[in-house]
C-alpha cells in the first residue's frame, strides 16, 4: 500500500488550493497514526517540514497515553468523525493545545484514510483555565476554607493551566533559608508535602532573590534526592510575594522531553503565584485574628480570677479567721487549717493569674506546644524528628488537645525505649470530624525489653474514653507506626 497521498486524492484546482493554502493545519493520515501529508500550516504549527512530521507520524506528536487522546480515537473509531481540544507537542518539544476534527474517508483504491484539521487554541484554553482557576480560587478564599485547601487547589491549577505533570507550593521553613512543601499536586509530588529541606536548595534560593527561575532539568539541577526521584525535567519555580513579604515559591515540572517554559506560561504561572500570596495573607490574618481572640479571652479570665475569685476566697478567709475568736479551741483549730487551705489556693490561683498574663501568641496554640514536645524528645533521641502539624488542630477543643499531648508523649516516650533509631516522623492533622496523630519509627526493640508498649495501653483507653481509637503496627523496616484518632466534634470550636 502507497505509503503517501498521490496528487488525484489530494485533487487538483481549488481543492489543492485549499491544501496549500489554508490557514488551518491539514493532515492526511491512516487511522493507525501515519500521516501521509500535511500543508505548510501544519509545517508552522508544528515547527517541522512536512518530511520530518510524515516520518514522526501521530505518536511523534501526541500522549496517546493521556485518556483526553484515548477517549477522542475511540470516538472516531466508533463513529467516523470527532472534534475536540487536545494537548499536543511540537517538534522542538513545547507544548500547546489544538481543536481538532477528523473524519474517516475511502482512498483512491477505498482505503480507508483520515484528514485532520486542526489550529493551536492555546491561548483561549490558557484565559478559559485562568478564569476558572480564580472563579474557584475566590470562592475558596471567601468561603474562609483552609490555607492548605486553597494552595492545594492553586497548585492542581497550575499544573492543568500549563499540561505539567508536578506542581507545589513551598513555605519558609523554621530554619532560617530552609523551606517546607506544603501542598502539591501531580502524580508524585503529592507524598513530598510536610518534608523540609535546608539552605541552598533551587526553591530557597528563589524565595531569596524573589525571581522565577526556568529550568531546563530539574532532575539534574535539583540537589535534594526528592528533586532526583520526581523525574521531572523542564520545570519553572515562581516566588510567591506580596509587598515586602516572601511567603515561599510555587513549583511546575513536566515529564523529560517537553520545551522548556515560555516567557507566556511563566506569566500565567506568576497569575497563579499573586493568588498564593493571597490566600497565605489571608491564612495568616486569620491565625493572628484567632490569636488574638484567645489572648482577650484569656486576659478576661485572669482579671475575672483577680479581681472577683481572690478577693471572694480572701473574704472568706478573714470571715473564718474572725469567727475562730469566738468557738471552742478544737474548732478554733480546724478553722485555722482551713484558712490556711485558702491561702495556699489563693497563691494557686495567684500562679494561674500569673502564667495566662505571661502567655505570647507563640505559646498560645496547640501546634507550638506540639512542636515543643516533638523537640523535647529529639533532644533526649539524638535524632531530630520530622514533624507535619497541621494549623487546624489550634482550634481542637481543650480536652481534645489535652490528650492529644498525653499521647504524644508517651507515643515518643515508646520510641526513645528503641535501639538504632535514625528516622522518626510525626503527623497530626484533622480531616473531616478526626484529629489523626501518626508516629513512625524505623528502630528496633531493645534486648532484654519485655514489654516495650505498657504505656500504649493508657493511650488506648484515653482515646477511647473520647470516641476514638489507637492502633500500633510494624512497618516494613522493622520500625513501627502507631496511629492516635479521636473525632472533633462536638469538641471542636467555632473560632
Amino acid at each position: 500500500m502507497s505509503t503517501a497521498i498521490t496528487p488525484t486524492e489530494i485533487g487538483e484546482g481549488p481543492y489543492r488550493t485549499l491544501f496549500e493554502h489554508s490557514l488551518d493545519a491539514v493532515l492526511f493520515t491512516v487511522p493507525d497514526g501515519r500521516i501521509l501529508a500535511a500543508n505548510p500550516a501544519a509545517c508552522r504549527i508544528f515547527r517541522a517540514s512536512e518530511e520530518e512530521i510524515c516520518r514522526r507520524g501521530r505518536q511523534g506528536f501526541s500522549d496517546e497515553r493521556d485518556p483526553r487522546w484515548t477517549a477522542v480515537l475511540e470516538e472516531r473509531r466508533r463513529t467516523g468523525q470527532v472534534t475536540g481540544v487536545l494537548p499536543m507537542v511540537r517538534a522542538d518539544g513545547s507544548r500547546f493545545f489544538a481543536e481538532l476534527s477528523s473524519a474517516v474517508f475511502a482512498g483512491e483504491a477505498g482505503e480507508r484514510r483520515t484528514c485532520v484539521i486542526l489550529r493551536d487554541v492555546t491561548d483561549r484554553v490558557q484565559l478559559e483555565y485562568r478564569l476558572r482557576a480564580s472563579n474557584e480560587i475566590t470562592r475558596a478564599l471567601l468561603a474562609g476554607e483552609e490555607t492548605t485547601e486553597v494552595l492545594g487547589m492553586i497548585a492542581r491549577h497550575a499544573r492543568a493551566i500549563v499540561d505539567g505533570t508536578e506542581a507545589g507550593v513551598v513555605t519558609p521553613g523554621e530554619e532560617p533559608g530552609s523551606v517546607v512543601v506544603v501542598a502539591a499536586d501531580g502524580r508524585h509530588m503529592p507524598g513530598l508535602v510536610g518534608r523540609r529541606y535546608g539552605p541552598g536548595s533551587l526553591a530557597a534560593e528563589v524565595m531569596a532573590a524573589r525571581q522565577s527561575l526556568v529550568v531546563s532539568d530539574l532532575t539534574s539541577a535539583a540537589a535534594e534526592e526528592d528533586g532526583r526521584r520526581l523525574g521531572v525535567g523542564p520545570a519553572v519555580i515562581v516566588p510567591i510575594v506580596a509587598g515586602d513579604a516572601a511567603f515561599g515559591n510555587l513549583i511546575v515540572g513536566s515529564e523529560p522531553g517537553r520545551g522548556s517554559y515560555d516567557e507566556e506560561e511563566v506569566s500565567v504561572l506568576g497569575g497563579l503565584a499573586e493568588a498564593a500570596a493571597v490566600a497565605l495573607t489571608l491564612g495568616r490574618a486569620r491565625e493572628q485574628a484567632e490569636r488574638a481572640s484567645l489572648l482577650a479571652e484569656q486576659s478576661r479570665i485572669a482579671t475575672d480570677l483577680h479581681n472577683k475569685v481572690i478577693q471572694h476566697l480572701f473574704a472568706t478567709g478573714l470571715g473564718l479567721q474572725s469567727v475562730a475568736d469566738l468557738v471552742p479551741p478544737a474548732v478554733a483549730s480546724r478553722l485555722h487549717e482551713s484558712v490556711d487551705s485558702l491561702d495556699e489556693i489563693i497563691a494557686e490561683v495567684r500562679r494561674t493569674v500569673f502564667g495566662l498574663q505571661a502567655c505570647t501568641p507563640r505559646t498560645v496554640g496547640l501546634v507550638p506546644r506540639v512542636h515543643a514536645v516533638v523537640a523535647e524528645v529529639g533532644d533526649r533521641l539524638g535524632v531530630a524528628p520530622v514533624a507535619t502539624v497541621s494549623r487546624s488542630i489550634d482550634r481542637l477543643g481543650e480536652e481534645v488537645a489535652a490528650a492529644l499531648l498525653v499521647a504524644l508523649r508517651e507515643m515518643l516516650a515508646r520510641v526513645c525505649l528503641k535501639a538504632r533509631v535514625s528516622r522518626v516522623e510525626v503527623a497530626v492533622s484533622c480531616v473531616g470530624d478526626a484529629v489523626t496523630m501518626t508516629v513512625t519509627d524505623d528502630g528496633e526493640a531493645r534486648p532484654g525489653e519485655t514489654d516495650p508498649d505498657h504505656a500504649l495501653a493508657d493511650v488506648a483507653r484515653r482515646a477511647e474514653a473520647l470516641g476514638g481509637s489507637f492502633a500500633l503496627a510494624v512497618t516494613a523496616t522493622t520500625g513501627t507506626r502507631l496511629e492516635w484518632t479521636v473525632p472533633t466534634r462536638p469538641l471542636l470550636t467555632s473560632g
